[in-house]
Order: structure tokens, then sequence, then C-alpha cells
């Protein structure tokens, strides 16, 4: 896990990070339709994590090569809405399971 974090931290643009959770989240809402809300939880995980800001871990010097950008006030508005839809996506689970109860 914390490889694919690094290196999708250190080799991939904001954009692609973007597209590639947006990708993820709509897998998470088909298995939400079909009944596997185990699997769209899983999946809502996976697509806010790719949207995590890189912290500052690796010491090793051939991280220091590499520039970190910060996300555009575009991208940083579809970060946040996509937050906001997985967020919420997972409080419905979490109400729906309640109920059910």
């Amino acid at each position: 896990m914390l490889c694919s974090y690094v290196m999708l931290c250190y080799g991939i643009s904001w954009a692609e990070r973007i597209r590639q959770a947006l990708t993820v989240k709509e897998d998470g809402n088909t298995r939400y339709r079909a009944g596997s809300y185990s699997g769209a939880i899983g999946k809502y995980r996976t697509a806010m994590s790719k949207l995590q800001q890189q912290t500052a871990t690796a010491s090793s010097s051939a991280d220091d090569d590499i520039a970190v950008t910060e996300p555009t006030d575009e991208e940083l508005h579809s970060i946040n809405s996509l937050l906001v839809d997985c967020h919420n996506n997972l409080a419905g689970i979490i109400a729906y399971a309640h109920s059910i109860l």
C-alpha cells in the first residue's frame, strides 16, 4: 500500500489522480446499486485515498529530486467535490445499514 501511495504521489499528475478517483468512485456506485455494500465502501475509500495530499515522509535522496505540485483551483474544486461525494455515499451506506438492523 505504501509503495502504491508513494508512486501515486510522485508519479501521477493531479488531473490523472482525479480521473482515477472518479473511475473508482463510479465503480463504487455500481457496486452499491448491485447491493455489494462492502465492495462499495472499499471503492469509496480507495477513491478518497487517491486524492490525499502528498506528505513528505520519504527520506531517500532519490525522492528529494522529485517535485510535487499543488493542484490548481479547478483541480482543487474537483478534488473537494469527489471527496464530498465519497463521504456522502459512505454516510448513505451507514444510514442504510442502521435502518435495516
